[in-house]
């Protein structure tokens, strides 16, 4: 078992899309505190671990992320790599082609690692729940694909929405249940790709506006 914390650097915006009673949906467990699903957690880490392997062999050819994912998702997929970068967080990853089967899984296979939901330290919805908006100005111009031009006189649209406010202390748990003999370092690695893609790339919606990252 591997636990470690990260904080929210600004709002976090996740689940937006989900079924809610206001227009715009924020992810809550049933006992109604806001999560980070364990699913955004794998693929992110993932992600990230297929960006390494991209940097590693990028000389070799033109190969995009969906190629080397599905190398390694099949039995031949780079077995030559011997290691490769862990990006931002320093180190690497040895045997990177048995690591990924071991961490993500395969078709044939489920991965050792168990990635759960990860949950606010301490949630209080009065402090870390705060309503936010977005204001589209030109909404004439977007519901008519364009026919109505975009212009001064169009009045916003004010569309409200629930996020998690910045400085909050989330706990992220993984989990370790190898078919053979364990390897030592996976959490550890796993812990890192998370960090990384936490405090680079961010999750949820409106990264480019600078929700979503962690530190």
């Amino acid at each position: 078992m591997k636990l470690f914390k990260v904080k929210t650097a600004y709002r976090l915006a996740i689940g937006m899309g989900y079924p809610s009673l206001v227009e715009n949906g924020l992810l809550f467990h049933h006992i109604w505190c806001a999560i980070h699903p364990w699913e955004t957690l794998k693929g992110l880490a993932r992600s990230v671990f297929l960006l390494a392997v991209y940097k590693a062999i990028k000389e070799r050819g033109n190969y995009s992320l969906s190629d080397i994912e599905e190398a390694f998702m099949s039995k031949e997929g780079f077995k030559d790599l011997a290691r490769i970068p862990i990006l931002f967080e320093g180190g690497e990853i040895e045997k990177p082609y048995e690591f990924f089967k071991r961490v993500f899984g395969t078709k044939e296979k489920r991965g050792e690692i168990i990635f759960f939901d990860a949950f606010p330290e301490k949630f209080n919805p009065k402090k870390h729940l705060v309503v936010d908006i977005m204001n589209p100005h030109y909404s004439e111009y977007y519901t008519t694909e364009g026919k109505e031009p975009p212009a001064d006189w169009h009045e916003p649209t004010p569309i409200h929405f629930l996020a998690i406010s910045g400085c909050v202390s989330f706990k992220v748990c993984l989990g370790y249940a190898p078919f053979g003999k364990p390897r030592e370092d996976i959490l550890e690695i796993v812990e890192k790709l998370l960090k990384a893609g936490l405090g680079n790339f961010g999750v949820g919606g409106k990264k480019r506006k600078g929700y979503g990252w962690f530190y």
